[in-house]
């Protein structure tokens, strides 16, 4: 069992055990608390102070004249969002053949803060692991923005508030069309085929001999000047 050390926690006893542990599993091992999981973001480890989850429907409300019942149209769910308070704490030392980490999270709180602070700042998508709620995920959450909180008073520690958004999937897909390219490109054609109209008659005049001029016309019928003698 278990004993424990006061301004430590619980301190697990037995062979093989060689660092401190202060987890809720083991003050009361209760069957929701042995569910609780690492809460995690891109794989950077933090703990959760409080937390809330937010959802619920789309909807847009009509409501006619003369009538007393509105009609709500279901638009789709709402992304999920999480607002969290979490922080990364400094731990005590680990013994000789502990490993440098404790699960996924540094024993030093400044490597633990730095990497976390890295997770939140990278690009794309990750996966967030909700710690109280293990029927959750994989999902691919974006961090819309955070704020970490050091102090003097409490060394060794650092606070994150943290927003995050349900990043989905994409409905449509971009298409990426240079405009200039393909303008250029339509002009030089059609110069293209303008020079080769114009030889076409010119030749057909030298050919017969016959100096008269005639109409010439653009594509698609807008007639050219005439010559004039």
């Amino acid at each position: 069992m278990p004993r424990y050390v006061q301004g430590v926690g619980y301190v697990p006893t037995g062979p093989g055990r060689t660092q401190f542990s202060g987890s809720l599993r083991d003050i009361s091992p209760v069957l929701w608390r042995l569910r609780m999981r690492q809460a995690m973001f891109k794989n950077a480890a933090f703990h959760v102070e409080h937390q809330g989850r937010n959802s619920g429907r789309r909807t847009v409300l009509h409501e006619y004249p003369k009538l007393d019942y509105p009609w709500a149209e279901d638009m789709g769910r709402t992304a999920v969002r999480y607002q969290i308070v979490g922080y990364v704490i400094q731990r005590w030392a680990p013994g000789p053949d502990a490993p440098p980490t404790l699960g996924n999270m540094d024993w030093n709180y400044d490597m633990a803060r730095d990497r976390l602070i890295a997770a939140l700042e990278s690009s794309g998508p990750g996966r967030l692991i909700d710690p109280y709620n293990n029927r959750i995920g994989p999902q691919l959450f974006m961090c819309e923005r955070y704020a970490v909180t050091e102090t003097r008073e409490r060394g060794g520690y650092a606070q994150f508030e943290m927003v995050f958004v349900e990043a989905g999937a994409a409905a449509f897909t971009f298409v990426d069309i240079d405009t200039t390219s393909v303008i250029q490109r339509n002009a030089n054609t059609s110069m293209a085929d303008i020079a080769t109209i114009l030889n076409n008659e010119m030749a057909s005049l030298n050919k017969s001999g016959t100096p008269a001029p005639q109409a010439l016309s653009f594509p698609g019928g807008v007639p050219l000047p005439t010559a004039r003698p």
